[in-house]
């Protein structure tokens, strides 16, 4: 279960959604508009949670070096193009 807290901002108010990931650590996502927009980012969190598809933000993030050292090749570099005929 998570905590939803309104602030203010110059543009006007905006809310927080606050709650505990798996190890305990307290996770926050801020900026919605209204109170609906983070109620259903919440629920969705919890969703996520419940049937095990959920990812921590903080551990989503991924550099492009770490991206470029799991990629795989998806063709050889011995083949040639070929030429269209006509």
């Amino acid at each position: 279960m998570g905590s939803i807290t309104a602030y203010e901002i110059e543009a006007g108010r905006r809310y927080r959604v606050r709650w505990r990931d798996d190890q305990q650590k307290q996770v926050d996502k801020k900026g919605f508009r209204t109170r609906k927009e983070a109620e259903l980012s919440l629920a969705h969190t919890e969703v996520s949670r419940s049937n095990g598809s959920y990812t921590d933000p903080g551990e989503a993030r991924i550099t492009v070096g770490a991206l470029r050292s799991t990629r795989t090749p998806t063709c050889s570099t011995t083949t040639s193009p070929t030429s269209p005929s006509g």
